[in-house]
């Protein structure tokens, strides 16, 4: 019998812990697969991600698990939407907001109306300040809610996965640091934009880092400086039934920060 890698009459791919949809090998191919996983702006997607290369694993949208296509589709469409993105960021921050709320994916503008993604110069900033020999995946956070000049948010959204812990361990070269002491030092001690002791307090013991939440908020703080915004906040969206099965809750989190800068929301 000849193997087939997916189904031909449904196009999918069977895994361990889900489906892909699967249309062939070609880049065409992927293409199709993917605008099945996107309900909403498809055509946007394809256009400034697929022709253009804006983000890093751009082909995986079309992972039924996929927390990038969860985000896509919830967080465009609340931004056609007229003001869901208003009354998100009112909820975030607690207090009402008025302004036009920017949404950016992945370090870029979403601009539905004008097909174009504009990366966010604040976060190329901080990448070169303190990224500048990381080859890969430079900080990318997942979403940014932004009032110019105002309010810079950065949410972390997970689906399917836990936040990552630091894990003390060597890193390559062209890599980020791995270990808690080599994070804060990368991260804290050589950033010149804020003063991180402000935010943070390491002297509470803790045997869990999430450093990828840590970097969240080194750059929200630091990427508001450099907007002139006097409010910023990390939230880290997370699927209520996972932190139940997995005891991932929010208490573990709390210890990371001076201040209510950061949160934890469940859907």
């Amino acid at each position: 019998m000849r193997y087939l890698p997916f189904c031909p009459e449904h196009a999918i791919r069977i895994h361990n812990n889900g489906f892909v949809y699967y249309n062939g090998p070609s880049k065409e191919d992927l293409v199709i697969a993917t605008r099945r996983n996107l309900p909403f702006h498809r055509d946007y997607y394809v256009a400034n991600f697929f022709k253009q290369a804006n983000k890093m694993e751009f082909g995986r949208l079309c992972y039924e698990s996929s927390e990038d296509a969860v985000s896509y589709n919830v967080f465009t469409e609340m931004l056609s939407a007229g003001h869901g993105l208003r009354k998100l960021l009112s909820h975030i921050v607690r207090r009402e907001i008025h302004d036009n709320v920017d949404l950016y994916l992945w370090g870029g503008k979403i601009d539905l109306k004008h097909n174009q993604f504009v990366p966010y110069e604040p976060l190329i900033e901080m990448r070169n300040h303190l990224e500048g020999d990381i080859k890969h995946f430079a900080t990318e956070p997942d979403i940014m809610l932004v009032v110019p000049k105002k309010i810079v948010v950065c949410i972390e959204a997970k689906f399917g996965s836990k936040n990552p812990i630091a894990k003390e361990k060597e890193s390559s070269i062209g890599e980020k640091p791995k270990s808690a002491s080599k994070l804060i030092e990368r991260y804290c001690t050589k950033n010149k934009i804020i003063d991180t002791n402000q935010i943070f307090d390491f002297s509470k013991p803790s045997t869990l880092f999430y450093e990828q939440l840590f970097r969240n908020i080194v750059f929200a703080a630091s990427m508001a400086k450099l907007e002139g915004a006097s409010c910023w906040h990390v939230t880290n969206l997370r699927s209520r039934h996972l932190m139940n099965v997995k005891k991932g809750g929010a208490r573990k989190h709390a210890y990371i920060t001076k201040y209510p800068f950061y949160t934890t929301a469940c859907l």
